[in-house]
Protein backbone atom coordinates (compact mmCIF):
# COMPACT_ATOMS: atom_id res chain seq x y z
CA UNK A 1 0.00 0.00 0.00
CA UNK A 2 2.85 2.37 0.79
CA UNK A 3 4.28 1.84 -2.70
CA UNK A 4 0.93 2.76 -4.27
CA UNK A 5 0.63 5.95 -2.19
CA UNK A 6 4.26 6.87 -2.89
CA UNK A 7 3.82 6.34 -6.64
CA UNK A 8 0.29 7.67 -7.26
CA UNK A 9 -0.38 9.80 -4.19
CA UNK A 10 -2.93 9.75 -1.39
CA UNK A 11 -5.75 9.93 -3.94
CA UNK A 12 -4.83 6.56 -5.45
CA UNK A 13 -8.41 5.27 -5.50
CA UNK A 14 -10.69 8.34 -5.46
CA UNK A 15 -10.72 12.12 -5.13
CA UNK A 16 -10.34 11.97 -1.38
CA UNK A 17 -8.97 15.48 -0.78
CA UNK A 18 -11.66 17.19 -2.85
CA UNK A 19 -14.34 15.07 -1.17
CA UNK A 20 -13.25 16.11 2.32
CA UNK A 21 -12.63 19.77 1.41
CA UNK A 22 -15.87 20.34 -0.56
CA UNK A 23 -18.15 21.23 2.42
CA UNK A 24 -15.78 24.03 3.51
CA UNK A 25 -15.68 25.67 0.09
CA UNK A 26 -12.92 26.37 -2.39
CA UNK A 27 -10.54 27.93 0.14
CA UNK A 28 -10.21 24.60 1.99
CA UNK A 29 -8.47 23.07 -1.03
CA UNK A 30 -5.51 25.29 -0.16
CA UNK A 31 -5.19 23.39 3.12
CA UNK A 32 -6.03 19.87 1.96
CA UNK A 33 -3.81 19.82 -1.16
CA UNK A 34 -0.54 20.68 0.65
CA UNK A 35 -1.39 18.20 3.43
CA UNK A 36 -1.98 15.48 0.83
CA UNK A 37 1.23 16.36 -1.02
CA UNK A 38 3.28 15.68 2.13
CA UNK A 39 1.93 12.12 2.46
CA UNK A 40 4.38 9.57 1.08
CA UNK A 41 3.03 6.49 2.86
CA UNK A 42 -0.40 5.26 3.86
CA UNK A 43 0.59 5.60 7.52
CA UNK A 44 1.33 9.32 6.95
CA UNK A 45 -2.36 10.04 6.24
CA UNK A 46 -3.51 10.11 9.86
CA UNK A 47 -0.58 12.18 11.09
CA UNK A 48 -0.71 14.55 8.09
CA UNK A 49 -4.41 15.34 8.34
CA UNK A 50 -4.26 15.58 12.15
CA UNK A 51 -1.31 18.01 12.03
CA UNK A 52 -3.10 20.17 9.46
CA UNK A 53 -6.28 20.06 11.59
CA UNK A 54 -4.36 21.17 14.67
CA UNK A 55 -2.72 24.02 12.73
CA UNK A 56 -6.05 25.27 11.29
CA UNK A 57 -7.78 24.94 14.67
CA UNK A 58 -5.08 27.15 16.21
CA UNK A 59 -5.64 29.69 13.45
CA UNK A 60 -9.40 29.59 14.15
CA UNK A 61 -8.80 30.30 17.84
CA UNK A 62 -6.58 33.23 16.90
CA UNK A 63 -9.27 34.63 14.60
CA UNK A 64 -11.86 34.23 17.37
CA UNK A 65 -9.69 36.10 19.88
CA UNK A 66 -9.25 38.93 17.36
CA UNK A 67 -13.03 39.15 16.93
CA UNK A 68 -12.92 37.94 13.32
CA UNK A 69 -15.86 35.55 13.66
CA UNK A 70 -16.50 34.65 10.01
CA UNK A 71 -12.91 33.52 9.28
CA UNK A 72 -12.93 31.77 12.67
CA UNK A 73 -16.07 29.83 11.75
CA UNK A 74 -14.66 28.89 8.34
CA UNK A 75 -11.42 27.72 9.95
CA UNK A 76 -13.27 25.67 12.57
CA UNK A 77 -15.25 23.95 9.80
CA UNK A 78 -12.05 23.23 7.85
CA UNK A 79 -10.35 21.94 11.00
CA UNK A 80 -13.26 19.60 11.73
CA UNK A 81 -13.07 18.25 8.17
CA UNK A 82 -9.33 17.68 8.57
CA UNK A 83 -9.90 15.83 11.85
CA UNK A 84 -12.53 13.74 10.07
CA UNK A 85 -10.08 12.97 7.27
CA UNK A 86 -7.50 11.95 9.88
CA UNK A 87 -9.84 9.16 11.02
CA UNK A 88 -10.09 7.67 7.50
CA UNK A 89 -6.95 5.46 7.57
CA UNK A 90 -7.64 4.05 11.04
CA UNK A 91 -9.17 0.61 11.15
CA UNK A 92 -10.77 -1.14 14.07
CA UNK A 93 -10.47 -4.83 14.81
CA UNK A 94 -11.82 -7.22 17.34
CA UNK A 95 -9.17 -7.92 19.99
CA UNK A 96 -10.17 -11.60 20.08
CA UNK A 97 -8.29 -12.07 16.80
CA UNK A 98 -5.06 -10.75 18.25
CA UNK A 99 -3.60 -13.51 20.37
CA UNK A 100 -0.34 -15.39 20.59
CA UNK A 101 0.85 -18.30 22.73
CA UNK A 102 1.29 -16.01 25.75
CA UNK A 103 -2.28 -14.65 25.51
CA UNK A 104 -3.96 -11.51 24.23
CA UNK A 105 -1.95 -8.79 22.52
CA UNK A 106 -2.62 -5.17 23.41
CA UNK A 107 -3.32 -2.70 20.61
CA UNK A 108 -1.94 0.76 21.33
CA UNK A 109 -2.33 4.01 19.35
CA UNK A 110 0.47 4.58 16.86
CA UNK A 111 1.37 0.92 16.45
CA UNK A 112 2.24 -0.19 12.94
CA UNK A 113 0.85 -3.43 11.59
CA UNK A 114 1.41 -5.79 8.71
CA UNK A 115 -1.88 -6.84 7.19
CA UNK A 116 -2.68 -9.72 4.86
CA UNK A 117 -5.45 -8.93 2.40
CA UNK A 118 -7.28 -12.06 1.32
CA UNK A 119 -8.62 -11.26 -2.10
CA UNK A 120 -9.82 -14.58 -3.44
CA UNK A 121 -9.27 -14.95 -7.17
CA UNK A 122 -8.17 -11.39 -7.95
CA UNK A 123 -4.95 -9.71 -6.88
CA UNK A 124 -4.86 -6.37 -5.05
CA UNK A 125 -3.50 -4.76 -8.23
CA UNK A 126 -6.56 -5.95 -10.17
CA UNK A 127 -8.80 -4.13 -7.67
CA UNK A 128 -6.86 -0.91 -8.29
CA UNK A 129 -6.76 -1.30 -12.07
CA UNK A 130 -10.40 -2.31 -12.56
CA UNK A 131 -11.80 1.27 -12.89
CA UNK A 132 -9.09 2.17 -15.41
CA UNK A 133 -9.63 -0.98 -17.48
CA UNK A 134 -13.38 -0.42 -17.40
CA UNK A 135 -12.93 3.12 -18.77
CA UNK A 136 -10.59 1.77 -21.44
CA UNK A 137 -13.09 -0.87 -22.58
CA UNK A 138 -16.00 1.61 -22.61
CA UNK A 139 -14.14 4.47 -24.29
CA UNK A 140 -15.54 5.76 -27.59
CA UNK A 141 -18.49 3.38 -27.48
CA UNK A 142 -22.03 4.25 -28.26
CA UNK A 143 -24.63 3.57 -25.58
Amino acid sequence: MDTVVETIGIEWDQERLAHYARPAGPAAAGVFRPAGARMNKFTDAHRGFAAAGKRVQGLAKQYEEEGRLIPARESYITASLLWSAARWPLYETDKSYLRNKAGALDILPGMEATVDIHTGKRSVLEYFLRPVLKLKSEAFRER
